[in-house]
Parts: C-alpha cells; structure tokens; sequence
C-alpha cells in the first residue's frame, strides 16, 4: 500500500475517532436504533426477518471506543464503529471455506461461483449475503457436518 493511501486511511480513522463521542451520544439518544437498523440491512439472517430490538451495550466506558455489542437470540453481534467491522460470533463476512468448495456436491451444484457469505442462525451454517436468482430473493445456506464429510445446502 502507498503511502498516500495510508495516510488517508490515517486521517480517515483519526476523524472517525474524534467524532465517535458525537456518535455514541446519538446512538444512545436513539436506544441504538440505528444500530438495529444497520444490522437488519447488513446481516443477511436478520434481513429476511426485516426487524431487529437487540440491546446494545458500548463495549468500553471510553468516549473514543466504537465498539457495540448485542446478543441477539444465541448469536453475539459486534460492530466497531470506527473501523466499519462487523460480526456475529466473532465471525466477518467472508467466504465459504475450503472444505465446503472443494465438497463434490457444491462442484457439480455451483461450479467455481465464489459466495460472499456469513453466518447464518443455525451454528456452523453459512448464509449467502447477496440474493440470487430472477426475483433477487433466493440465499443459499452451506452446512457441512465434519464427521460423515456431507454437505447439506438449503435455498
């Protein structure tokens, strides 16, 4: 990465930084609804529910921190505010692991298709975060049970 890049990225995060007690003071103004709302958007498992009311907690006393934390159902959903991460059971949005790509059923099913995915509800479930398919509201869920090798996809 330049250096140019890095200093933007630099100056980009110390604003963020400073106007995080702003931030926090809104959010919790608004019960954090906002949050709920982001989390509804962003989270694919949430968006099909369309509504979150999780309880919001800012993880540290200090003004400058932009961590939020929910439980929500068993799931643990964080969000740093400052550096736009988001996850849910200390998971990122990510990619379908290897042992899921390489199963024989997704190769024959998917081909090479790369999916952005999450984690869905149920534990070691992913979801698709973008919907496929004509209408847009087809998501795909990968589970794959590590003792018998068999991977269950559900649409």
């Amino acid at each position: 990465m330049s250096t140019c890049m890095r200093n933007i990225m630099r100056f980009s995060e110390h604003v963020l930084v400073i106007v995080q007690p702003i931030i926090a003071e809104i959010l919790q103004k608004t019960f954090y609804q906002s949050l709920n709302d982001f989390a509804t958007i962003y989270w694919a498992a949430m968006r099909s529910k369309g509504t979150m009311n999780g309880k919001w907690e800012k993880r540290k006393q200090d003004p400058y921190d932009g961590w939020y934390d929910c439980r929500y159902e068993s799931s643990v959903i964080s969000i740093d505010c400052i550096r736009g991460t988001f996850l849910v059971d200390n998971m990122a949005i990510g990619y379908l692991p290897q042992n899921i790509t390489t199963n024989e059923l997704f190769t024959r099913v998917f081909g090479n298709h790369i999916f952005e995915v999450q984690l869905a509800e149920l534990p070691k479930t992913y979801i698709t975060k973008h919907s496929y398919h004509g209408n847009g509201k087809v998501q795909y869920e990968f589970c794959f049970n590590d003792q018998n090798k068999c991977l269950k996809v559900t649409e």
